[in-house]
C-alpha cells in the first residue's frame, strides 16, 4: 500500500502540471473539461484522507514531499495571492485604469473610464458627469427634441469636439427642429455598459429618441464572466500586460497633427486581425458566442427603449478601405464576408420592428475620394466624422 501515494503524487503532479500550462498559456473562458479536471483534482488530492491505509501513509511520506520544488511552488502561490490583493485594495483606492478590474461588470468599468468632471478633452470642458458635453438639464425645454446618443471612442473622437460627429449631428438636426443630443460616449465601453447607463443615469432624462451606436470591431462580444480559473482575471496579470502596452504605444508629438498615425503599422494590423476574425465565413465557437450573448443585451435595451430605440452601426476600417482588407486578408479573402456583421444587426433590428442604419456604404463612398478614418488609429477622422454626421442627420430627420 505504501506504494500508492507515490504514484498518487506523480498522478497529481502531472495534473497539476498540465492544469497550470492550460490557466497559464490559454487564458480564455475555461472550458468545462477544464473545470471539471480541477474539481476531480481536489477530490483527487483528498482521497488518501479518506482510505485509512493510504492515510497513514500520506502522514509519513508529508516531509519528504515537502523538497524544494514544492517550496518554491507553495511560496510562487503565496508571493502571487499577496500581489493580487494589494492590486485589488489599490484597485478600490484608485480610479486609475490601469487597475480597472479585468472582468470588470458595467458598474466597474464605467467608473474606472467615465471621463473627470471639468477635464478638457478634444477642446472641450467635460460636464458634471464627465461626458463630453455641456451640462445635461433634467428638464427638457418645450419643443425641443432630445436623442440620448450611447457610443463607445467614436462619440468621444480623436478630432477637436466641434467636428465630433455627435456634436455635428446636433447641429444639424436643430436646422429642422430644436434638438438636444445628449453625448453618452466613454471609452471601451460596449452594449452591456450602455444597457446599465440606461437604467441607472439616463432614463429620467426621458429622451424622444435613444441612439444606440454599435461599433462593429469590438461591440460584438461575450463579456467575460469573473473566475479565478482565467489567468487574466487576476491583475497580478493583467497590470503587466497594461504597462507593456502603453509603454509600447508611441508617444503623442507636442502638437499633434490630425493626420498623424497613432500605432506603428504593426500594433495597428495586429488590432485590425483580431478584429477581423468576426466576418470569417466560419466562424469559431467565440465568435458565435459573441453573436448571442451581444444579442441578448441588445433584446434588454430594446424591450426597455422602444419606440424610441435607433440604431447605428459604425464600421470598422478594414470594411471601408480596400487596400487594408487585402492586407489583412493576405490572398484569403474568400474566407471572409465584409458585411456579414451589418447584415447579421440590420436583420436582427428587423425583427425587432428597430430602425436600423448601416453607415458602412456612406463611408465606403466617400472613400473613394479621400480617407475617412485617421491613419493607423481606427477612428474617423474629421472628414469620417463629417460623412456620419450627415448620414444620421438625413436619417433622423425622416423619422
Amino acid at each position: 500500500m505504501s506504494r500508492w501515494p507515490l504514484a498518487l503524487r506523480v498522478l497529481f503532479d502531472a495534473i497539476v502540471l498540465s492544469l497550470a500550462l492550460v490557466w497559464a498559456l490559454l487564458p480564455e473562458s475555461p472550458t468545462r473539461w477544464f473545470s471539471a479536471s480541477v474539481l476531480l483534482l481536489c477530490g483527487a488530492l483528498l482521497l488518501p484522507l479518506v482510505v485509512r491505509p493510504w492515510r497513514e501513509a500520506w502522514s509519513a511520506r508529508l516531509r519528504r514531499w515537502l523538497r524544494l520544488p514544492d517550496l518554491a511552488a507553495f511560496l510562487g502561490v503565496l508571493l502571487l495571492a499577496a500581489v493580487e490583493i494589494a492590486l485589488r485594495v489599490s484597485s478600490h483606492l484608485s480610479d486609475s485604469p490601469l487597475l480597472a478590474p479585468p472582468n470588470a461588470n458595467a458598474q466597474e468599468r464605467i467608473a474606472q473610464w467615465r471621463g473627470r468632471p471639468g477635464a478638457e478633452l478634444n477642446g472641450k470642458r467635460l460636464n458634471a458627469l464627465g461626458f463630453m458635453d455641456d451640462e445635461f438639464q433634467l428638464a427638457k425645454p418645450d419643443g425641443v427634441r432630445r436623442v440620448a446618443a450611447f457610443g463607445d471612442s467614436f462619440a468621444i473622437g480623436v478630432v477637436p469636439y466641434a467636428e465630433n460627429f455627435l456634436t455635428l449631428l446636433d447641429d444639424g438636426l436643430d436646422a429642422r427642429q430644436p434638438t438636444e443630443v445628449m453625448n453618452l460616449g466613454i471609452v471601451s465601453t460596449g452594449p452591456e455598459d450602455y444597457l446599465y447607463l440606461w437604467r441607472t443615469e439616463v432614463r429620467p432624462y426621458r429622451p424622444d429618441l435613444v441612439l444606440l451606436c454599435i461599433f462593429v470591431g469590438n461591440d460584438i462580444r461575450a463579456p467575460r464572466e469573473s473566475s479565478l480559473l482565467h489567468r487574466d482575471s487576476l491583475l497580478a496579470f493583467a497590470v503587466p500586460g497594461r504597462l507593456w502596452s502603453v509603454s509600447h504605444q508611441p508617444t503623442a508629438p507636442a502638437t499633434p497633427s490630425p493626420e498623424a498615425a497613432t500605432f506603428d503599422e504593426a500594433s495597428f494590423l495586429d488590432v485590425e486581425r483580431d478584429r477581423i476574425a468576426l466576418c470569417r465565413r466560419a466562424p469559431d465557437a467565440k465568435t458565435k458566442r459573441a453573436w448571442q450573448v451581444t444579442l441578448s443585451i441588445l433584446g434588454h435595451i430594446a424591450d426597455e427603449t422602444r419606440p424610441a430605440l435607433r440604431v447605428a452601426i459604425i464600421p470598422d476600417e478594414y470594411q471601408v478601405n480596400d487596400a487594408l482588407f487585402a492586407t489583412l486578408a493576405a490572398g484569403h479573402e474568400s474566407d471572409f464576408d465584409r458585411e456579414d456583421p451589418q447584415r447579421r444587426l440590420a436583420a436582427w433590428c428587423a425583427e425587432r420592428g428597430v430602425p436600423c442604419l448601416d453607415l458602412l456604404p456612406a463611408l465606403r463612398e466617400a472613400e473613394r475620394d479621400e480617407h475617412t478614418y485617421k491613419p493607423r488609429d481606427t477612428h474617423w477622422n474629421a472628414r469620417g466624422n463629417r460623412v456620419a454626421a450627415q448620414s444620421l442627420a438625413q436619417w433622423l430627420e425622416q423619422g
